[in-house]
């Protein structure tokens, strides 16, 4: 086969552009309401989903599974679609407070902590040698919150290790 092929890179910035009009039509063409036969079900499916997912970081953290970071952007992207979908499909001023209020003291921080999480385990620079700043995380995980940050003698940081040569 012959031919230029076409990056996942160039593939996703085309969909992201690709989805511009699309967007634009459904803003101006849906209705302001619509009522759905299946509506508890839907939920309950994504809040079983979204249940999975936090379960399954969680279990990671513990395993300290190398794993984590993707399952943590995952949970992290549910828990904000859930958090926007649970305020903008509110009905009432009492019903839109409270899901506001939810997601503020509770979706979007615990979204932040596994996009922490996240990032944590794969920023190039961490402590913890090849792998990736996952021992780092997971000392800390392991150690617990604290009340005090103490600061790292040098003599405490892991040696890096070049890859191969150990």
């Amino acid at each position: 086969m012959t031919g230029r092929r076409v990056s996942p890179a160039v593939f996703l910035l085309a969909a992201a552009l690709a989805l511009a009009p699309w967007i634009a039509w459904l803003a101006t063409s849906l209705p302001c309401s619509y009522r759905s036969e299946h509506w508890g079900i839907a939920w309950a499916g994504f809040d079983g989903g979204l249940a999975l997912v936090l379960g399954l970081t969680g279990f990671a953290a513990l395993r300290r599974a190398p794993w984590l970071d993707r399952a943590a952007v995952a949970t992290a992207a549910l828990l904000v679609a859930d958090a926007w979908f649970d305020v903008v499909t509110s009905r009432g001023a009492g019903a839109v407070t409270f899901a506001v209020a939810e997601a503020l003291a509770i979706e979007l921080p615990t979204a932040a902590l596994c996009l922490w999480l996240a990032g944590s385990t794969t920023a190039p620079g961490h402590p913890g040698g090849g792998d990736g700043g996952r021992a780092h995380v997971h000392e800390l995980l392991a150690r617990g919150p604290q009340r005090r940050r103490r600061e790292a003698r040098p003599a405490e940081l892991p040696v890096p290790r070049e890859p191969g040569y150990g």
